[in-house]
């Protein structure tokens, strides 16, 4: 019997000591523009507990003028944290823990923590050639930071032959990140061969970028 007992207090302090921490989630930080690193004021960030969104598990606040937050989810094992601002994306965060546009964090309080949004800005540039033709195509595709042209062909094509070409549809433009370098890459044959451009143009927060570009 006393075998017996010992046992099973050993198996209680074991299932015990494997139990998830359960306490308060505090996040204190700063939201900064991508571009600019400049702060961001008045933008409301929320924390939540499993993606839940109920009440009693999540809650909210705003950041003040040196872009500055704190926030905390009680009786919690962990939480997630995220930001709402109109005309604005969430981006990343200084920390590995970025799932999508939410942002993990464990029990207890995590400081110094700093969060990236991007102003939306629009991209609609004309595209024009120094030596037109009836026969030429153009394609026109938006690149990632990192990426790169090797195609023949790809993207979004656009009118062929003399006169400037629109580099996306509709009046507006294509939506864009603001405050940054857009980068951009053209795909045109001339005579029958293949070309290949790429280039960058900034733009501003809410802007929209109209110049001719020549290729």
């Amino acid at each position: 019997m006393k075998l017996l007992g010992v046992l099973v207090a050993i198996c209680l302090i074991s299932f015990s000591s494997c139990k998830k921490e359960v306490g308060n989630v505090i996040v204190e930080g700063r939201v900064i523009n991508v571009g600019t690193q400049q702060p961001i004021e008045g933008v409301t960030v929320v924390i939540e507990n499993e993606v839940s969104f109920t009440p009693s598990h999540m809650d909210s606040t705003f950041t003040n003028a040196n872009g500055e937050f704190r926030i905390e989810l009680p009786n919690e094992e962990d939480a997630w944290v995220y930001l709402r601002k109109d005309g604005w994306t969430f981006h990343s965060s200084s920390l590995n823990n970025v799932t999508g546009y939410l942002t993990y964090y464990p029990v207890g309080t995590t400081s110094n923590v700093k969060l990236e949004m991007y102003p939306d800005a629009w991209f609609d540039g004309r595209f024009l050639s120094t030596s037109p033709s009836n026969y030429d195509s153009l394609y026109y595709n938006r690149l990632t930071y990192f990426g790169s042209i090797d195609y023949q062909g790809g993207g979004d094509k656009l009118r062929t032959g003399l006169g400037p070409h629109k580099a996306s549809a509709g009046n507006s433009g294509s939506l864009i990140r603001g405050d940054l370098f857009f980068r951009y890459g053209l795909n045109y044959t001339k005579n029958g061969e293949w070309f290949v451009k790429v280039d960058s143009v900034y733009v501003g927060a809410f802007e929209t970028f109209t110049d001719t570009i020549y290729y």
